[in-house]
């Protein structure tokens, strides 16, 4: 397959009589594609890892498309592609593929991240401080907690709804509409001031529909943004924000109430509100970012499989191919089990805690350890995975860890020793919390090429059922004897272990030579460099047959002074990125 490359000198004239006929939306963004590489918005921004380049004094040449290991193409007739069909790119000297990264990529995660923990702050408004609610509003303890488990019930419907927006609208779209329903949803809870407590959990019930417009798609991000070898660490990033934002909300409180409170119900009542008024101010500027930067995906891809996958499968097809996958299944409970404890926690330590007379201050406290030492070991692990992509020997790792630590929970909280159930439940929090980014990516890896939204998003959801469920399990349990509910966590990490050793590592993204043999350039070196050798990094190129249109735009070199256009079976432009 051979492209032809024009090299067409033009007068200023023809050159503004050229762009006069562009169509109009490519023409907006005529100038910003000069002595550039760009992105093809096609309905569904879907793009290629083909850059352009004409050797000087040659005139008229071809162009050798470049084909992948695994016979890659795009699809006109679906805007996907699809296995089995060719797709060309960028080859280094070695014959290995060589991709643009752009810095942009961690602004945009930045936002996304910012826009998680917001939403982790409201869903843990009052993890810490459910007992204390029961005696300001006269509510039973199923209701304090309800405010909790509220947000894992509404993951469930509108996790559906945000496959459907992802999948029809895109990235961007799903992030502001997530951020937005938070700002609105955040705000909606402060009817409180002026009616009553069910009134706030009908408000927490809006805002917790939009988590799974923005807790589905870590694992979107950084294969959209992020190179093979750092989409660990950005899964992590992005899954962590959501414990950040819970770590917050179980710091806030002490500022505004304490035990001594109760003598002043109505003092404390006025407390609790400020409260709430505060987190949602601080909500509120934590998800603006995600609202002006949020972009779909760069200019060109990061990764040779960036667009291989499918996402045009419907959800039936979806999870037909998930559920006949046998080391997803298993995976799949792996997951449910490990983060089935972390889902309880957060809806009955309170009651369980202060069975054993641990205050306020004391939840506080041991949450804070929970999550701080699950948030550092997320990281850690996650720069683990992009170094050695040991996923399996992670998660048993992470099993192992779970059943040890369970079990010293189990010793430690009934001793009332603050200082020893903090360092238990921080064990707990580093064995547990890091199932979350090494299953998304893993999941994501052993399902290629389903999409990342139908995969994770089916395994958040049923897992949040399973915590739904262990929330008021454990609750029963925790009003029997708050021991009985540390047994059932450390029961829950055995049979986590137990099905780990079924667990087979099989990497269809990351097991490509293609993949394991990319090099990776940043975009702020790539503008650094000559135009020989920019010329030079981009003369072994290719392009995608097929294409529905031709369409040129200017280098406009002005190193040689002179106006440069090269005519090609493909355009690239900023969409509406």
């Amino acid at each position: 397959m051979e492209f032809k490359m024009e090299k067409i000198e033009v007068a200023p004239q023809d050159q503004r009589d050229y762009e006069n006929d562009m169509p109009a939306p490519r023409k907006s963004k005529f100038s910003k594609v000069m002595r550039s590489f760009g992105d093809n918005q096609n309905n569904n921004s879907q793009k290629t890892t083909a850059f352009l380049t004409n050797t000087e004094g040659q005139g008229n040449g071809d162009t050798q498309a470049l084909l992948s290991q695994n016979n890659y193409k795009y699809n006109d007739e679906t805007s996907v592609s699809q296995p089995g069909l060719a797709m060309a790119r960028s080859l280094d000297s070695k014959g290995n593929p060589k991709l643009i990264l752009y810095k942009r990529r961690w602004i945009i995660l930045l936002c996304f991240s910012l826009a998680l923990i917001a939403s982790g702050m409201a869903m843990g408004t009052c993890v810490t401080i459910s007992p204390l609610l029961k005696k300001l509003y006269g509510i039973s303890a199923f209701e304090a907690n309800f405010a909790n488990l509220i947000y894992l019930v509404m993951y469930i419907p509108f996790n559906f709804v945000s496959i459907i927006v992802l999948k029809t609208y895109g990235l961007k779209v799903c992030i502001i509409i997530g951020a937005i329903v938070t700002i609105v949803g955040g705000w909606l809870r402060l009817l409180l001031v002026w009616t009553n407590f069910h009134v706030f959990l009908g408000a927490s019930a809006i805002c917790a529909s939009s988590q799974p417009f923005l807790l589905n798609n870590p694992s979107k991000v950084a294969s959209n943004w992020f190179g093979d070898k750092e989409r660990g660490i950005a899964t992590a990033i992005g899954s962590m924000a959501i414990p950040v934002g819970t770590l917050i909300s179980f710091i806030m409180p002490n500022a505004f109430i304490s035990n001594d409170d109760m003598a002043d119900i109505e003092k404390a009542t006025r407390n609790f509100e400020i409260y709430v008024i505060v987190q949602t101010a601080i909500i509120t500027v934590l998800c603006i970012p995600a609202l002006i930067f949020t972009q779909e995906e760069p200019p060109s891809p990061p990764s040779v499989i960036a667009n291989e996958t499918n996402n045009k499968m419907g959800m039936a097809e979806g999870v037909k191919e998930l559920f006949t996958n046998r080391n997803y299944i298993i995976l799949f409970l792996i997951f449910n089990f490990i983060y089935g404890i972390h889902s309880s926690i957060g809806g009955t330590i309170a009651s369980v805690a202060s069975g054993y007379g641990y205050g306020v201050s004391a939840c506080s406290t041991m949450c804070f350890v929970y999550l701080t030492g699950g948030i550092f070991n997320s990281f850690f692990l996650g720069v683990i995975l992009d170094k050695y992509q040991a996923y399996r020997k992670l998660v048993m790792i992470v099993c192992v860890v779970s059943v040890i630590s369970c079990g010293i929970h189990l010793v430690a909280l009934p001793t009332g020793n603050v200082l020893f159930e903090s360092f238990a439940m921080m064990l707990v929090g580093a064995a547990v919390l890091p199932i979350t980014n090494i299953s998304y990516s893993f999941a994501v890896e052993l399902t290629f090429p389903v999409p990342e939204v139908i995969t994770n998003g089916m395994m958040i959801s049923i897992s949040l059922v399973w915590g739904v469920s262990l929330g008021i399990l454990c609750q029963a349990l925790a009003d029997i004897d708050p021991r009985y509910t540390l047994a059932f966590w450390t029961l829950s990490s055995i049979i986590a272990l137990i099905l780990s050793c079924f667990l087979k590592q099989e990497l269809r993204r990351l097991d490509l030579d293609d993949v394991k043999n990319s090099e990776y350039i940043e975009d702020d070196e790539f503008r650094r460099q000559s135009y020989e050798q920019r010329e030079a990094f981009l003369r072994e190129s290719g392009f995608e047959e097929d294409m529905k249109f031709k369409f040129e735009f200017d280098l406009m070199d002005k190193e040689k002074n002179k106006n440069t256009f090269l005519k090609v079976n493909k355009s690239f432009d900023n969409g509406n990125n």
